[in-house]
């Protein structure tokens, strides 16, 4: 249970980070902060992990090895678009899916995830 908790203040820690930084990187364009969460059952239930990152409006950016078992629902933001694949290195069947979905049929063991940053930037 510590391990638990001391790995949910680490993220919640990075997370503040990336926030303070996702509006003045390098490039100077402004990112968007968003986490991706994934759960076990469907309706967003028994949550099983999640992503949090920033990207710029029409950038994306990938996680090549997060391995989550039996993904049946997400809750993402209405404007990221995230593919889901069932192998390592964004290879395998994938399926796509526009911010939060209720139920993805037949639930899938994820393996890599790319997200896309759908606003324009204007």
């Amino acid at each position: 249970m510590r391990a638990l908790v001391a790995l949910l203040l680490v993220n919640i820690l990075w997370f503040v980070a990336v926030l303070a930084l996702g509006e003045n990187n390098a490039t100077g364009q402004a990112h968007d902060a968003f986490c991706i969460e994934f759960f076990h059952d469907s309706n967003q239930q028994t949550k099983n992990g999640f992503i949090c990152d920033t990207v710029a409006p029409g950038a994306s950016g990938t996680r090549p090895k997060k391995y989550l078992s039996t993904v049946t629902s997400i809750k993402a933001p209405d404007w990221l678009k995230v593919t889901l694949y069932n192998d390592f290195f964004l290879r395998g069947d994938s399926v796509v899916y526009t911010g939060s979905v209720g139920a993805i049929d037949p639930p899938m063991i994820v393996k890599s995830v790319h997200y896309e940053n759908t606003n324009t930037g204007t």
